[in-house]
């Protein structure tokens, strides 16, 4: 694929373009691929496709639980256009298939101390500024492959929450899913039966879907941890566990069985070597929700500054059990009652458990009457144990004394959900109706139709606080601090402590104080300003909420880094760490102070939990570099960028530094930086008030005039940072490139 639109897509994920040219002949080429294996399973990974898991396999039979494409046919699915099928997709941001799906993102191996493997991928979204990891890791003692991620947002106001792992199977007539559930919903919330349809069509069956178009299943109505999938023909399936509290969402997928679906088997893959394939995908929520689903119980959500999500997921395959009960850590257990056939005339029941780890323990076995048999069982990974009973003469429960399997007859009635699926009537063009529309918009990234409604809310009840701090913040995002500030001193003055009004109001304060530092002489200091000290004000109140407690804290250690005052942000970044251990900015704002006040020990402390917790973190990197300065330290954190868009990268980090006031490191990141546009007119604007404050000149500028002729192609400024930067630059040279 290729021919980029120079023409960004505006809206929800500027300053992203689209792909526009696909091929129709194929060619041979080499792709870069990880490849993780231990004794039972073998993953490959494709860091140049968006850090797609591409496929697994399960080495005795050959067979594949997770869908492994034999080809790369890019197609115009996604967002940006360019998508192919296959393996495990990992979609961060507003919308599924992210603009990172068929690009390269960063990625870094590992051997661990445990024996296991890993590989992290990660990337940027740059509409939202918000970092995303998954560390694919394969155990040495185990049959399952983890992804474990980690996604932060690291700025000040909130942004989309939306995450989906989208993951691929073969889609055979025999396939079986196991979504415990007894609902499913769409993606504008609608809730129709599960597994079995009004008409009597069991849709758990892959051929019962021969009805309609493609479908699209979010089952819930049961608290469980697993799905899976058997195909009845080869005894075989694939499996997912995670902790039902972190990822409540799960999906099923199906191209539509009528020619108008399999149309896409050739324009995705080629056969023989590939079948058609569905999608079974986990999510944060329980649907991936579309616009309509805000007149639902299954609304958006906003994701707040300066905070992240961490969740982990196994995928495995599943060998001999003939269908799935329950999954534990453990294993894969399957209770056959003896009312359906299991292999023998006489009906006999029977028990099976596939195991995912070894196995050393006692499977413990109880009846109605109370019976209670305990079997010792000594099991390899995807080792099978088979248990025979009576037919009617079943256990009611089947644990592991370890407690790493429970399952029982009685558990299941409780784990039902009676959660509202449908919503009552209500008043859209209400205060409160508009109001959520307002806040729904705001969450899809759909802001200038969030400040419609927000507007309209006000008409309605002009002291409506929630509505006030929701205007408030959209007019941060459009540059518009003064139309924010009247708002949140409207809210202040209703109610002097309201936790958002006066976080807003720190943001708001913070970023005029910043600017003014800019406009002061070298010697009269930034402790002047009196925007910073209405901004400590204003966190120091936010604080006293838990909901801005951290995010308030943080904003307090980097105005005290601009201030200079490093007792303030060691005292103010721990604070914030006190309340989210995994606030990242908070974490590199004491390691800068650590730096800066001569402590290398500690800085080299900091810089290793840091990476602990993300092992892709450019701004560690390059603090080591600044810590001990060598090429090899220059080296690593170079290497380390490996994404689509390198330059934005470089250019995240040194407006991190500058927004510090700490001009001198983003200017030796700038001049390590790939030389694009962007970047050539930070440098300057950067080198430029580097000089007047010091009033000396120590290297010419470059002249404007190469930087106003280069192309301008593919160049999309959307930081609002850059305006002041465009500012100067038009005041220097006048261009309509600025």
């Amino acid at each position: 694929f290729g021919d980029p639109n120079p023409v960004a897509r505006t809206g929800k994920v500027y300053p992203y373009f689209r792909f526009d040219g696909f091929a129709t002949q194929g060619i041979n080429r080499d792709w870069k691929i990880v490849e993780l294996e231990n004794d039972w399973i073998k993953v490959l990974i494709a860091p140049e496709m968006g850090g797609k898991i591409l496929g697994a396999i399960e080495k005795s039979t050959g067979q594949e639980f997770i869908y492994l494409n034999k080809v790369v046919k890019f197609r115009d699915i996604s967002m940006r256009g360019a998508w192919t099928s296959g393996g495990i997709e990992f979609n961060f941001g507003s919308i599924g298939h992210a603009p990172t799906t068929a690009s390269p993102v960063d990625y870094l191996t590992r051997t661990n101390s445990d024996g296991s493997v890993s590989c992290f991928i990660g990337a940027m979204d740059l509409t939202s500024r918000s970092e995303w990891r998954v560390e694919i890791r394969l155990p040495a003692d185990k049959a399952w492959v983890e992804t474990n991620m980690f996604w932060y947002n690291p700025m000040d106001l909130t942004t989309s929450k939306y995450h989906w792992a989208t993951a691929a199977a073969d889609a055979a007539p025999d396939l079986t899913y196991y979504f415990p559930g007894d609902h499913y919903i769409g993606h504008a919330g609608e809730e129709s039966p599960w597994p079995v349809l009004a008409d009597g069509r069991n849709i758990s069956n892959y051929a019962e879907n021969n009805y309609g178009s493609d479908h699209s299943y979010h089952v819930l109505g049961s608290y469980t941890d697993f799905f899976a999938g058997m195909y009845a023909s080869r005894n075989f399936g694939f499996g997912h566990w995670n902790d039902y509290t972190e990822k409540v969402g799960k999906k099923i997928w199906i191209w539509s069985l009528s020619p108008q679906g399999a149309l896409w088997t050739d324009l995705l893959t080629d056969q023989p070597g590939n079948m058609q394939y569905t999608e079974i995908q986990t999510g944060l929520l329980f649907n991936q929700e579309a616009a309509g689903s805000t007149f639902t119980p299954f609304k958006h959500l906003e994701f707040p500054g300066n905070s992240c999500e961490r969740f982990s997921e196994h995928w495995f395959p599943i060998l001999g059990t003939g269908g799935v009960t329950e999954i534990g850590k453990a294993g894969i257990l399957y209770v056959n009652d003896g009312k359906k056939p299991a292999g023998s005339p006489e009906k006999i029941g029977e028990i099976k458990f596939c195991a995912l780890e070894f196995v050393n323990d006692t499977l413990i076995l109880k009846s109605n009457s109370g019976e209670e048999v305990r079997v010792p069982i000594k099991l390899k990974p995807l080792e099978l144990f088979t248990y025979a009973s009576p037919a009617g003469q079943q256990p009611i429960s089947v644990s592991l004394a370890n407690g790493r399997l429970n399952w029982s007859v009685g558990e299941q009635d409780a784990r039902n959900s009676d959660r509202p699926v449908v919503s009552p009537p209500f008043d859209w063009n209400s205060v409160q109706g508009l109001y959520l529309k307002a806040l729904e918009f705001s969450r899809q990234r759909e802001y200038a139709q969030s400040r419609d409604f927000y507007r309209q809310c006000l008409v309605k009840d002009p002291h409506y606080l929630p509505a006030l701090s929701g205007l408030a913040e959209e007019y941060i995002r459009i540059l518009k601090p003064k139309l924010a500030e009247e708002l949140l001193d409207l809210a202040l003055s209703y109610d002097t402590y309201d936790p958002k009004a006066n976080y807003l109001l720190g943001v708001v304060k913070k970023g005029e104080g910043s600017k003014k530092a800019e406009e002061v002489k070298k010697g009269e200091g930034v402790k002047r300003i009196k925007e910073l000290y209405e901004a400590k004000e204003a966190f120091g109140l936010a604080a006293k909420s838990m909901e801005y407690r951290s995010a308030s804290y943080t904003g307090l250690a980097e105005i005290a880094l601009m201030e200079k005052n490093l007792d303030g942000a060691f005292k103010y970044s721990r604070l914030a760490q006190d309340y989210n251990r995994y606030d990242i900015k908070a974490i590199q704002l004491e390691i800068i102070a650590c730096r800066l006040a001569g402590k290398p020990t500690q800085a080299s402390e900091l810089i290793k939990n840091l990476t602990s917790i993300d092992p892709l973190n450019h701004f560690a990197a390059f603090e080591q570099y600044l810590g001990q300065p060598s090429q090899e330290k220059l080296s690593d954190f170079k290497n380390l960028i490996r994404n689509e868009f390198p330059e934005q990268t470089y250019l995240e980090l040194a407006i991190f530094y500058h927004n510090l006031d700490l001009d001198k490191e983003a200017i030796v990141l700038l001049n390590q930086a790939p030389d694009k546009v962007e970047v050539q007119y930070w440098r300057n604007y950067l080198q430029a008030k580097s000089q007047l404050s010091s009033q000396t000149v120590t290297n010419p500028i470059p002249s404007l005039d190469l930087i106003t002729s280069s192309p301008s192609k593919l160049v999309f400024p959307y930081r609002p940072e850059t305006l002041r930067v465009l500012e100067w630059a038009e005041s220097v040279k006048p261009s309509w490139k600025n």
